[in-house]
């Protein structure tokens, strides 16, 4: 999911980035969020920042995502919940206690290393 204004200040270009996701079979949901007057202030200096709906339809259409738009709060809400149903999680269940244990065998035995080395220079 891609929530932008679709202006690229630095970096790699929306394209490129969507190419390396359509590489890795990487489907990008865009929303251009802003309006025509929309702007920011940097530096005291007010900055137009528009939305570019056409750079982040073309990231989907690369991409095979699907794209949106929101002028609000409430419209990007109305496009959650529009969306819901096709992004979400996967729970998976994995077990590291092994990887911890591993990890707590070596600081024991680096704590052990630390005991016996200052009992050394102690005598």
């Amino acid at each position: 999911m891609l929530l932008s204004d679709g202006d690229n200040t630095a970096g790699t270009s929306a394209v490129q980035g969507a190419q390396k996701a359509a590489e890795a079979k990487v489907p990008v949901h865009t929303i251009a969020f802003g309006t025509e007057n929309g702007y920011v202030d940097v530096d005291g200096k007010r900055e137009s920042v528009p939305p570019d709906p056409a750079v982040l339809a073309e990231v989907s259409r690369i991409t095979g995502g699907q794209t949106f738009s929101a002028d609000s709060t409430r419209g990007l809400d109305r496009v959650y919940r529009n969306i819901r149903s096709d992004v979400g999680m996967e729970k998976k269940s994995t077990d590291v206690s092994s990887t911890f244990a591993g990890y707590a065998m070596i600081a024991a035995v680096l704590a052990t290393l630390a005991a016996i080395t200052l009992g050394a220079r102690r005598r």
